[in-house]
């Protein structure tokens, strides 16, 4: 296999888990901090969303280094040196420990924050608490049998030992990843229904189902990551893994990201309406100034009105429909 196509591939499984895990990161610190403005203390999705993204900079990090160590050259993982295929299964064993991990995390803080936030729905509210049961008894299930896919443990990266792993690892695979799929479209389908009936804007509704309907970008993930399994040959991960491994980051990174702009919009429209009413004091100020001049010039002693009388005295406040 040429070269170039192993360089390639290396770049791409270095930099798009660094790049799109950091934009992960920035956007729950900007989550943080919108939600300290908001209340002055954390919540316990707040946590779960910590751990989730703790658990897939883990994912991350064995992505690259699988990539450092040959995962996307394309070629048989056998012409490697053996200490170099044991990095790699290593690496890819402990991924699949991070994965259903780090989704259990994301998707139960999502699914507290809608029962917080629409919760008062009856249906809606033993809905997000199904989905939660499902979720943890869903990861549960894939982290035992990820686990102990191969007896002992070890075989799994260490093949010269005696041992033996299950038949059809690419099948359980796949029907791991059929699961979450369901579990991100139910996710994205809970809250809809309700926010086209709460009593708000069109223009606000509009807005919230953008956000809400962002997550599809999760579900597509998911989907081509499943798809991608049909390639995927557990003896060969060099030459099979590197597309389902990028799609297995991207679903996380973009599951945060979007968890994450729910409470970061309120933030932003708070720091918009502090600019739009500083532009507001400056206009006011500049059509007043002449006016100004002349009464200070008259009433020389009496004292003037500072425009920006009051401006340390504003509180920085945040919708308490997104607390």
């Amino acid at each position: 296999m040429p070269r170039p196509r192993a360089d390639h591939w290396e770049a791409v499984l270095i930099i798009v888990p660094t790049v799109c895990t950091g934009l992960a990161t920035a956007c729950f610190l900007l989550r943080l901090y919108s939600r300290c403005l908001a209340t002055h203390k954390l919540r316990i999705e707040d946590a779960l969303m910590g751990a989730g993204l703790l658990c897939t900079w883990g994912a991350a990090i064995s992505i690259v280094y699988s990539a450092v160590h040959g995962v996307g050259t394309g070629g048989s993982i056998w012409a490697l040196p053996r200490e170099q295929r044991l990095r790699i299964t290593l690496a890819n064993w402990i991924l699949q420990k991070f994965w259903p991990i780090a989704q259990v995390f994301v998707k139960i803080s999502i699914l507290i924050f809608l029962r917080r936030v629409v919760g008062v729905v009856d249906w809606v509210r033993r809905c997000a608490t199904a989905l939660i049961i499902f979720v943890v008894a869903w990861g549960i299930t894939a982290l035992i049998a990820n686990t102990f896919q191969c007896w002992p443990v070890q075989y799994f990266w260490i093949k010269s030992i005696e041992g033996s792993c299950m038949s059809g690892q690419t099948t359980f695979y796949t029907i791991i990843g059929v699961f979450s799929v369901i579990e991100d479209v139910l996710i994205l389908c809970l809250p809809l229904p309700v926010v086209w009936r709460l009593q708000m804007r069109l223009r606000e509704k509009i807005e919230l189902t953008v956000l809400f309907l962002i997550g599809c970008l999760v579900c597509i993930f998911s989907i081509l990551r499943l798809l991608q399994l049909k390639n995927y040959l557990t003896d060969n991960l060099t030459y099979s893994s590197s597309m389902s491994l990028i799609w297995a980051i991207l679903e996380l990174d973009m599951a945060i990201i979007c968890g994450s702009l729910l409470l970061v919009k309120p933030l932003f429209r708070c720091c918009m309406g502090r600019v739009r009413r500083g532009l507001n004091r400056l206009n006011s100020c500049s059509h007043s100034f002449d006016s100004d001049r002349v009464a200070k010039s008259s009433h020389r002693g009496s004292g003037g009105t500072n425009g920006f009388e009051g401006w340390n005295a504003e509180m920085l406040t945040i919708p308490t429909a997104a607390r």
